[in-house]
């Protein structure tokens, strides 16, 4: 799909470097911190999300342009011809795609057009049988074209923001789909950021990922910091999958507290990838017990040993929405990339 946007990192073989691109959607320009209240009230997460209200301005598209600016070799047009073909002509549908689609059949059939492509003839898409997105292959064919301006500043960009602040509910439905603040500026503005990643070592090995707005390295890189001076190689399985899994809940706990959108927010990235604070923080984990749960934060600019005093917060639901590629070539280049 083209409307989302995701975190893309490509390590160059011949140079023997790493280079992300940020592609996240981001909130409208009118955007403010009650966007998901209603009545001075947060809205439910089922709400919020099958509403305008949690339409980002997409990333995807920029995304694919400055990846293949900056290294590609082919046309955008050349590249997005195999999905085209796919699109159009259809893929053999498995029991996979047919139980997602179900998990979303109450909130499609919220959105008549949404309920005509997944739910043919009012019903789940038979197993064995071919799914088919021509509206998605036309639209391919017009970014090949057109290039990514045809979003950004052309037609496809209008109809996304008509359908964001105007969302086609079905009436009979009785389902309040929330009307968005998307426009035309928030898609002109939108740019896709190059920027360094995150590093961090494990055991003679350097680590690269991706850096605020995105959590995946901070939150991955303190978690193998914290295991960096545990020796897994002598532990049980029980005593490894307890260490993995409180080394991720203290990452997690601290993520939760500090990553956000640097646009907007202090990050404290280089103090989250510190040894010196994951190893304040690993000194929690006891052989013999589980940490409390919800667990409290650490403070990555004044760390102190197994200090927990901050406020803890739940770890916040964020469903099964993700997709990751990973795609190398016979040059040894790597993208992974997640959507």
């Amino acid at each position: 799909g083209i409307g989302g946007g995701g975190y893309f990192v490509y390590y160059d073989a011949k140079s023997r470097t790493v280079h992300t691109i940020d592609g996240r959607e981001t909130a409208p320009l009118s955007a403010g911190s009650d966007l998901f209240l209603e009545n001075g009230k947060p809205l439910a997460f089922a709400d919020a999300v099958s509403s305008g209200l949690s339409v980002g301005t997409p990333g995807t598209p920029a995304t694919w342009a400055t990846a293949l600016d900056a290294w590609g070799s082919r046309s955008l047009g050349t590249v997005l011809k195999p999905a085209e073909r796919i699109a159009r002509d259809g893929f053999t549908v498995d029991d996979t795609f047919r139980s997602q689609t179900a998990s979303n059949e109450t909130r499609f059939r919220y959105f008549p057009d949404t309920a005509k492509l997944f739910l043919p003839g009012g019903q789940l898409p038979v197993v064995g049988s071919t799914f088919k997105n021509p509206d998605l292959a036309r639209t391919y064919a017009e970014l090949g074209r057109k290039g990514v301006g045809a979003i950004y500043r052309g037609r496809l960009g209008d109809e996304i923001v008509d359908t964001v602040n105007h969302p086609p509910v079905d009436p009979g439905s009785g389902w309040n789909a929330r009307p968005g603040q998307l426009s035309e500026k928030d898609l002109a503005a939108y740019r896709a950021k190059l920027q360094k990643p995150t590093k961090t070592s494990y055991r003679g090995l350097g680590v690269y990922s991706i850096a605020p707005s995105s959590s995946g390295g901070t939150t991955v890189g303190e978690a193998l910091n914290i295991l960096e001076n545990t020796d897994l190689s002598k532990a049980s399985e029980v005593q490894y999958l307890h260490h993995y899994i409180e080394a991720s809940r203290i990452a997690f706990a601290d993520r939760g507290r500090w990553v956000g959108d640097p646009a907007f927010e202090d990050v404290p990235t280089k103090g989250l990838l510190s040894q010196r604070f994951a190893d304040s923080r690993a000194c929690l984990i006891k052989d013999d017990a589980v940490l409390a749960s919800p667990l409290a934060p650490g403070d990555p600019r004044h760390p102190a040993a197994c200090s927990d005093r901050g406020t803890a917060a739940p770890t916040t639901y964020e469903g099964e929405n993700t997709t990751h590629l990973t795609v190398a070539d016979k040059w040894g280049n790597v993208v992974a990339y997640t959507l």
